[in-house]
């Protein structure tokens, strides 16, 4: 909730409020949070990249993983994926 609720929420309020100090402190929280529990999405993208848990070590990390997976993966877009062409 704090990841997908909060830290947006105040990033958003101070936009809307003109207050960049807020919002940058969001962003640090963001950048420094710790990882969540591992789910399905985030072991497949494990395997699908070739990557270890260690380097999904931060929730902003899993996030974009999540990311990946929703961008390409469930559309059927692996052709259109910059990491699918490195492998």
């Amino acid at each position: 909730m704090i990841i997908n609720v909060i830290l947006p929420f105040i990033f958003f309020w101070s936009q809307k409020m003109a207050e960049p100090r807020l919002g940058q402190k969001a962003r640090e929280t963001y950048a420094g949070y710790p990882r969540l529990g591992m789910n399905s999405i985030e072991r497949h993208m494990l395997h699908q990249l070739a990557i270890g848990p260690d380097q999904a070590n931060s929730a902003r990390r899993q996030q974009g993983l999540i990311h990946l997976y929703k961008a390409f993966c469930t559309q059927g877009k692996c052709g259109e994926c910059d990491l699918a062409r490195t492998q």
